[in-house]
């Protein structure tokens, strides 16, 4: 089997690979798309549209599972909202693996914020 060298920069540094952040973003996009496309399906199929809280899990999926619009749209919503974190997650270990600590703690810290914003709107409802 062969396995390509490491990506390296003219100074002789490890790159990181992106692979796992495209594909996190790539599949981010496709099932955003797959939600809205349904929902938007179900909405000119005349299906009811359903309704509630975005925060009730179980609200949203007893929608979606009921071919209701709202339901499907919301987790098109969630993907959306989702796959950017799980690009930041891979990008962190990602450049772990290459050694770039300074990136990868750059990236913690973008996840850092992104926990201490959701936390303080969760706080304040």
């Amino acid at each position: 089997m062969n396995v390509p060298p490491p990506l390296v920069d003219p100074a002789g540094r490890p790159i990181a690979a992106s692979r796992a952040t495209r594909a996190a973003l790539a599949v981010g996009t496709g099932v955003s798309v797959a939600c809205f496309a349904l929902a938007l399906a179900l909405e000119i199929l005349g299906r009811p549209t359903g309704g509630g809280s975005a925060t009730d899990l179980d609200a949203v999926l007893g929608s979606a599972s009921a071919m209701q619009a709202w339901g499907w749209a919301t987790l098109g919503t969630y993907a959306v909202i989702v796959s950017p974190v799980a690009a930041i997650v891979a990008t962190t270990v990602e450049y772990l693996r290459a050694g770039d600590r300074r990136t990868a703690w750059t990236a913690g810290g973008v996840l850092a914020v992104l926990a201490v914003s959701l936390a303080v709107s969760l706080l304040n409802r």
